[in-house]
């Protein structure tokens, strides 16, 4: 959510049973390495060659459901290597997916020549066909072994407000059921010329006063204002450490103090008793 400074106050509401809608998936990333050393691949060969690396990917469609699918990445040749898609067995709803490009090449440090390829995934249930951006920036080819993963998509199923927090800029961020954090406001602060011409109006509240000025309200942390902390039940406006301390420098003075009235009051009775 993109905060609009430009807008009036409002409160912010913050129902528990809010609903956060289905996002289907428009970016995969994958990291990892095609082994250089890998033979091109040749099924005919006697023993076969497999030139071979595989992944699966997990994406999100647009009602929230989650379809997987292996991607495998083929040696065609030196430097070159082909991308294809399959559904999962299981998966009864995807009847195709189509790579472009199919062709990856590499260059002379082992970079890929093209930072991203598309996966177009076609359904069956009244879906769309969904075209998913992969990055394979992050896909090296060296002397290493083959690994591939994804390490990140965008997509996720519908959930519902659990909870929320504050951060240190103001911004209320809720947290959903799908582990998804969401900003959903922020708060603003208010900055016067004059704080101490505000008003007491009770319960740790101030009002507008004649010689306050003018509020000058804006984003926390910004012109001068201060930011909340968020997680942190106010109890006072003092340390309480620092009253603590002076709190026990008083007590071990009263308790000297005491002690010299009470030897004081001893050698009175002693001078009294002499006298008798």
């Amino acid at each position: 959510m993109i905060i609009d400074s430009t807008r009036p106050l409002t409160d912010i509401i913050l129902p528990l049973t809010q609903a956060l809608p289905a996002k289907s998936t428009v970016n995969v990333k994958l990291t990892g390495n095609f082994n250089v050393s890998t033979p091109v691949d040749n099924p005919g060969a006697v023993p076969p060659i497999v030139g071979q690396a595989q992944t699966t990917v997990s994406i999100h469609d647009s009602f929230g459901s989650v379809h997987n699918m292996t991607m495998t990445f083929t040696k065609t040749a030196n430097n070159i290597w082909a991308a294809a898609a399959t559904p999962s067995a299981t998966d009864q709803t995807v009847t195709g997916i189509t790579v472009t490009p199919t062709v990856i090449n590499f260059n002379n440090v082992g970079a890929p020549t093209v930072p991203t390829i598309a996966m177009t995934v076609t359904y069956n249930n009244g879906l769309l066909p969904q075209t998913i951006n992969v990055s394979i920036a992050d896909i090296a080819q060296v002397a290493a072994a083959s690994e591939v993963n994804m390490s990140r998509e965008d997509g996720y199923a519908a959930g519902s407000l659990l909870s929320f927090d504050i951060m240190e800029d103001g911004r209320v961020r809720g947290i959903f059921s799908n582990g998804i954090a969401q900003t959903l406001g922020q708060i603003a602060l208010a900055r016067f010329p004059n704080s101490v011409g505000l008003i007491r109006a009770g319960a740790n509240n101030f009002a507008l006063g004649e010689n306050s000025g003018l509020p000058a309200i804006g984003r926390p942390d910004t012109g001068g204002r201060g930011k909340p902390a968020g997680s942190v039940l106010e109890l006072s406006n003092v340390n309480l450490a620092d009253q603590f301390t002076n709190m026990i420098l008083a007590q071990r003075g009263f308790q000297a103090n005491s002690r010299v009235i009470t030897t004081s009051d001893e050698m009175l009775q002693d001078l009294i008793a002499i006298k008798r």
